[in-house]
């Protein structure tokens, strides 16, 4: 049986993660948006992995610049930028840059000792 339940005008009766969730799908089911600004930021754990899936999968047919503070949006990135104060650090993928980056290295420990944070260090 399907609950039918008001939404509001423009989803305001729906808590943020649900807005957050349609209105990322309709972007990217419609036109793929060349950016996509803390897509996870209010998602629980199982719609975080289901927008992975559908970046992944979008990605593959148009580039999509993420700007991202948790760590499990930006270690699946081709490509980081890392940036401090509005400067660029170091750029590279994940992998490379916890190898040569010191200042990657302790912002990836960070996220390691508090796993369900976005930590924004500067």
């Amino acid at each position: 049986m399907v609950e039918r339940r008001g939404v509001g005008e423009h989803g305001m009766k729906l808590p943020g993660g649900e807005r957050q969730r349609i209105a990322l799908a309709r972007s990217l089911l419609t036109r793929p948006s060349p950016l996509l600004d803390e897509p996870t930021a209010h998602l629980e754990p199982v719609n975080e992995a289901a927008l992975h899936r559908a970046v992944d999968l979008i990605s593959t047919e148009c580039a999509l610049l993420v700007i991202a503070h948790r760590y499990s949006t930006v270690q699946a990135a081709d490509h980081i930028i890392v940036l401090n104060h509005g400067m660029v650090v170091t750029a590279g993928d994940h992998r490379e840059l916890l190898a040569t980056n010191d200042y990657y290295k302790a912002l990836a420990t960070g996220w390691f000792s508090h796993p369900s944070s976005d930590l924004r260090r500067g």
